[in-house]
């Protein structure tokens, strides 16, 4: 499995236009079997292999967990890039606390990419989270295996392998990963497994159905690019569908902003209100 796996990352070409690489490492199963392989596959690859690491300070084994890490990298000459989680403790406030320290490593230490361990089974999870959250359809397209980010790319080389065919290596256990009180946990065993017996395919469908409506995604983007959307006159001869379609695209340009559909649906009363006026 690990050499077919290197065949597909080579075929992707994940790597092409990368030597130096960033390697987002929690010491956690996923993670450790992504650092393993890449440091294993280093010549195959033409890479050169950097680690991340950040200590969130939530768990006493963190430490002996960053430790261990810390001289992992000494011992096998990879350059160590540490930080510790600093504010009040969220799922969303240390995701953002360990971006921000990996575009800022990647800007001082001239990486060219991050990488990353989600894997397939992430994808479904993600997919199922954004789904019982009422996410628009174009969110549902989940997580991108490449896109820009920081200085460079955010590259995840295992999007599309399930994580029992993922290499098995030394790992720490999260004791939080088997709680239920955060809501991707309930997810990952305790809702999928249930649906999973109506459907043994129903983590593979909800890949499937990301990647097609990736796909949808792409064509409205080449099917609407000459489309001027700042210019009125042009924005007014489209269709309702068509213009609804429209706004969202534009609105990604500002990520920033993030509209609830309440929101969202008022913005088109009020420009189509603002086109009828205009007619008059």
């Amino acid at each position: 499995m690990t050499e077919k796996l290197l065949q597909m990352i080579q075929a992707k070409g994940y790597f092409n236009q990368h030597k130096k690489i960033l390697v987002a490492v929690s010491g956690g199963a996923d993670s450790m079997s992504l650092l393993h392989f890449l440091y294993n596959h280093q010549k195959d690859l033409d890479i050169q292999l950097g680690i991340a690491h950040v200590n969130h300070k939530q768990r006493q084994e963190s430490e002996y967990e960053e430790d261990y890490l810390r001289h992992w990298a000494k011992e096998h000459k990879i350059p160590f890039h540490y930080s510790a989680f600093s504010g009040k403790f969220s799922e969303n406030a240390a995701r953002t606390f360990r971006y921000d320290f990996f575009k800022q490593i990647m800007k001082e230490a001239d990486y060219s990419a991050l990488v990353t361990a989600h894997h397939a089974d992430d994808q479904a999870e993600t997919i199922f989270m954004r789904l019982l959250r009422g996410s628009r359809l174009r969110h549902l397209s989940g997580i991108c295996d490449v896109r820009s980010f920081g200085t460079g790319q955010i590259i995840r080389p295992f999007l599309h392998i399930p994580k029992a065919q993922l290499p098995i290596t030394f790992h720490f256990e999260d004791k939080s990963n088997s709680s239920l009180a955060y809501l991707r946990n309930r997810i990952r065993l305790t809702y999928i497994p249930t649906l999973s017996q109506e459907n043994p395919k129903f983590k593979e469908h909800l890949c499937l159905l990301a990647d097609e409506i990736a796909l949808m995604g792409k064509a409205l983007e080449e099917l609407t690019k000459d489309i001027t959307i700042t210019d009125l006159s042009v924005f007014q001869q489209q269709t309702d569908a068509v213009q609804y379609l429209l706004i969202q695209s534009y609105l990604e340009s500002f990520p920033d902003l993030q509209l609830p559909k309440g929101q969202f649906n008022q913005l088109m009363s009020y420009l189509r209100k603002k086109l009828q006026e205009k007619c008059y």
